[in-house]
C-alpha cells in the first residue's frame, strides 16, 4: 500500500510538516466561516444520505458565488462545545460541518491534488 499524501510535499507520517498541518486542519485551514449541518433526531439514520446531498448542493452553489468550501470530520469533533456556541436546540443532531470561504491561490493547500486509487481498486462490479 502507498502512503498517502496529507498535502503538497506532507507524508502523513513525515513528522513536523503533519503536525503542522493537523493544526491546520484544526483551525480549517484559515475559513473564516463553518456552517454547521444539523438533521431533527426523530429522523431515521437514512436523513444522513439527504444531508449529504444537501451539503453538496450547498457547496456547489458556494463555488457558483465564487467561495470555496470542504465538508470536514474535523469540524464537529466536539458535538457539546459546538452546540452551545452554536446554540443548537437538543432535538437537531449535529452531522457535520462545511468550513467555507474565499479560497487563497497562492496558499498550497488550496492547489493540492491527492493521488487517486485507479477505478478498479475501489469498484467491485456486479452481474
Amino acid at each position: 500500500m502507498r502512503q498517502r499524501q496529507l498535502g503538497p510535499g506532507i507524508e502523513r507520517d513525515c513528522g513536523e510538516a503533519a503536525r503542522d498541518f493537523g493544526k491546520q486542519n484544526q483551525n480549517f485551514f484559515g475559513a473564516p466561516a463553518v456552517v454547521y449541518l444539523c438533521v431533527d433526531r426523530t429522523l431515521s439514520h437514512w436523513s444522513l444520505y439527504d444531508a449529504g446531498a444537501w451539503s453538496q448542493g450547498f457547496l456547489l452553489a458556494a463555488i457558483e458565488e465564487g467561495i470555496g468550501g470542504i465538508q470536514a470530520a474535523q469540524t464537529v469533533l466536539y458535538p457539546d462545545v459546538i452546540r452551545r456556541a452554536a446554540n443548537i436546540p437538543d432535538n437537531l443532531r449535529g452531522v457535520i460541518g462545511i468550513a467555507i470561504g474565499y479560497v487563497d491561490r497562492d496558499n498550497g493547500i488550496n492547489n493540492f491534488t491527492s493521488a487517486r486509487d485507479l477505478l478498479e481498486m475501489v469498484v467491485r462490479w456486479a452481474e
